[in-house]
């Protein structure tokens, strides 16, 4: 498309087309449009706007213009002026005077011909005739001099004289060329552009034929000029990778790096950045090659990556553990119970560690210590006290508080309740009067004698015993007799007699009718009687819907057949292992397991079941997660007891397991240390003496003596003690409340 137009460029229209077309990442429009006359352009022209494409719709939009300038039309030929100047004798352009008449067009509208608006040319007056002067005539007398007259009156104005006669027209001024502006959109690269863009031509339309074409080109005049406004290269887009990372610092769980920047090459690749490995520097010699040390790498520099961000992976939750500890007695509970300790597995070890302690000694035990018999034996002075060395006391502990148990819990057992009585029961006969026939009067009451009967020792002040009547029932007997009347309709029914049977022959009798019709019949044992009607034959029901077919009937899909399963020839069949089911009898192995899926028992491990019999042998159970298992099992299965276990234990939550330092035990096989101390505890393989210890069970010897360390009891009689372990028969006998000595 080409467009042209007279237009006149302004200052500000040269610099704007010479301004550049791209910036990086920014596509940059031009639009061009008219301008009507006004206050841009007096005789209008086209207006130029410029701005970055911001919502990348390939239009310039009003709200993205941010730069205008306008290409203005020339004026036409108006304002020409011409002016005619008196000029002076002497003057330089027309020594004998004349006139200066210049001819221009008033460009700027001040109602002159300044400077370049026109031009000047010259009127002279011709030089004086070349006749010379005549000779001067004699001079005549003076005359005497007259009186001085007074002033007279002003004489009246003389007539104004007649005006000149006009000047000549000048000659028209000749028309301008108008500058013209022709804007030619460009669909491919031009010499300034590597992009499409539009091409702006200036130049005088000196031929004035509205167009710029090769009539415009005069010699030695400037030729049109040819600006290029370039489209801007589309932005460049954002790539993101995500890397992973197996451990770093800042991610010792691992994570994931996410690496963004431009995409430079367009490649739609984010490049890393490459590196140039150079020779290290000579660290020494072989004596005839250097050694030369770690090569120095260097980046390049020329990778897209330009911000890079490590997600990290969270490191793995603590386990909750738990641990049951049997409680012989305590303050809570006198009659034992278990105590539940739980907390967070902090070092990760799947045991729930208790508290450390440190032993330090006790404060010394001393004080004044009397020898019967006194000085000299029985008879002597008497008896003498004298001061005796201290002995240390017990140990302290001291916990280290480092130990796993945020929260324990004692569970006491209940304490035993008071056995109760036994409640005995007598049946003896009724007495005369409590019952129309005969009958029993069951007595009851607790044996609170536990000899068991009851008598009067059973019962208590103001009780009485619990007394029940049961009384035997009359002969009663019904008869029944169909209806021949018209009570029950058509459909006909049934009238039952009921009464009692009084004179024992085992039937019930009608009676026997008088002659008077008011009467009843003698001798009739009826007391009543009841008709019960036969109902009405019903509307029948409308048909209902099939029902599914049996196994053996035809079939074209499973879900017609009562066992939800059509075979190859068309018939329903039992369904067979691996088929999907509801309930037992689809399956032909007669068993739809938890999974809705049929099986033939018997089941291997790990097979859905509901009962044990349903498993492979007779060792086998269906345990708690309902599958099949058979012992011995591995800790964390399923079990019922603790002999289903390989470590032989079974634990509350019916998993086996093995059992932490400080729980209960009865062989060595339960413990995760594999040790059961003679105390029925789980602990560490036992300590050779002179090894640390805060208690005897952590000990070969099964003694910690006072000082922490673990040794063989047994001290020589006449030892100071303060406990039975430290004497080597296990008794201390103490001298006073806080010591003794070995016997």
């Amino acid at each position: 498309m080409k467009t042209k137009s007279a237009i006149r460029l302004g200052t500000v229209g040269l610099a704007l087309l010479a301004m550049s077309c791209t910036d990086a990442g920014v596509l940059y429009l031009t639009r061009v449009s008219d301008e009507q006359s006004g206050t841009n352009c007096t005789d209008g022209g086209q207006k130029l706007d410029f701005g970055a494409d911001g919502d990348a719709d390939g239009t310039l939009g009003s709200t993205e213009v941010t730069a205008s300038a306008f290409v203005c039309n020339g004026a036409a030929s108006r304002g020409a002026l011409v002016t005619n100047t008196p000029l002076p004798r002497g003057d330089a352009n027309c020594p004998s005077g004349g006139f200066a008449l210049t001819v221009g067009v008033d460009r700027n509208l001040n109602g002159s011909i300044d400077g370049d608006e026109g031009v000047t040319r010259y009127v002279c007056s011709g030089p004086p005739g070349a006749g010379s002067d005549g000779a001067p005539g004699p001079q005549g007398p003076a005359g005497d001099a007259g009186p001085v007259g007074t002033e007279g009156n002003d004489g009246v104005n003389g007539i104004n004289g007649v005006n000149g006669i006009n000047g000549l027209n000048g000659s028209n001024g000749i028309d301008p060329f108008a500058t013209l502006v022709e804007t030619h959109f460009r669909d491919g690269a031009g010499d300034d552009c590597d992009t499409a863009g539009w091409n702006i031509t200036t130049g005088l339309d000196r031929n004035r034929n509205g167009a710029l074409d090769s009539g415009d080109n005069l010699e030695g005049q400037p030729l049109p000029v040819t600006r290029e406004l370039c489209d801007g290269t589309d932005g460049l887009i954002t790539l993101t990778t995500v890397t992973p990372i197996v451990t770093s610092e800042l991610c010792p769980q691992g994570g994931s790096l996410v690496s963004s920047g431009l995409d430079v090459n367009r490649d739609n690749e984010l490049d890393p950045e490459t590196f140039t490995s150079s020779p290290g520097p000579v660290i020494g010699s072989d004596g005839d090659n250097p050694i030369f040390g770690p090569p120095i790498v260097t980046s390049n520099g020329d990778g897209e990556v330009t911000s890079q961000t490590e997600i990290c992976n969270g490191a793995d939750g603590l386990v909750t553990l738990t641990t049951v500890t049997p409680v012989l007695s305590s303050v809570t509970c006198r009659d034992g119970g278990v105590l539940v300790s739980s907390g967070l597995d902090l070092d990760r070890d799947n045991t729930l560690d208790p508290d450390t302690f440190t032993s330090i000694p006790g404060p010394p035990i001393g004080g004044i210590g009397c020898l019967p018999g006194g000085i000299g034996g029985p008879g002597g002075l008497g008896e003498i006290c004298i001061p005796l060395p201290p002995i240390p006391g017990p140990p302290i502990l001291i916990s280290n508080n480092d130990g796993e148990a945020t929260s324990e819990t004692e569970i006491c057992n209940g304490a035993d309740g008071q056995d109760g009585f036994n409640t005995v029961s007598e049946v003896l006969p009724s007495g005369e009067g409590d019952c129309p026939t005969t009958g029993h009067v069951i007595v009851s009451g607790l044996d609170r004698s536990r000899d068991g009967a009851l008598g009067d020792d059973d019962f208590l002040e103001d009780e009485k015993p619990n007394l029940t009547t049961v009384c035997d029932g009359a002969n009663g007997l019904v008869s029944i007799v169909e209806l021949l009347d018209e009570r029950c309709g058509p459909q006909g029914g049934i009238e039952i007699f009921y009464g009692v049977d009084d004179n024992g022959n085992g039937q019930l009798d009608f009676g026997v009718l008088t002659l008077i019709e008011s009467e009843s019949p003698s001798g009739s044992e009826i007391d009543g009687s009841t008709v019960v009607c036969n109902g009405a034959t019903g509307p029948a029901g409308p048909q209902g819907p099939a029902g599914p077919v049996s196994n053996g009937g035809s079939c074209s899909v499973g879900s017609a057949c009562s066992s939800g399963f059509c075979n190859t020839s068309g018939l329903c069949a039992a369904a067979p292992d691996g088929t999907g089911c509801t309930i037992d009898s689809q399956c032909s192995g007669g068993f739809c397991n938890a999974l809705s899926v049929c099986a033939t028992p018997p089941l291997a491990d790990g097979a859905s079941c509901r009962v044990d019999t349903q498993c492979s042998t007779t060792t086998s159970f269906c345990n708690s997660s309902s599958e099949c298992a058979t012992p011995p099992l591995a800790d964390g299965a399923s079990c019922r007891a603790d002999t289903d276990c390989t470590t032989g234990f079974c634990n509350a939550v019916n998993q086996c397991a093995t059992i932490a330092n400080g729980g209960a035990c009865g062989v060595g096989t339960q413990c995760t240390s594999g040790f059961c101390s003679t105390a029925g505890q789980c602990a560490d393989v036992p300590l050779a003496n002179g090894s640390a210890c805060t208690s005897g069970a952590q000990c070969t010897s099964g003694f910690c003596n006072t000082s922490g360390v673990c040794a063989t009891p047994g001290a020589p009689s006449g030892t100071a003690c303060n406990f039975g372990q430290q004497c080597q028969n296990g008794v201390c006998i103490l001298d006073n409340p806080f010591f003794g000595h070995c016997p």
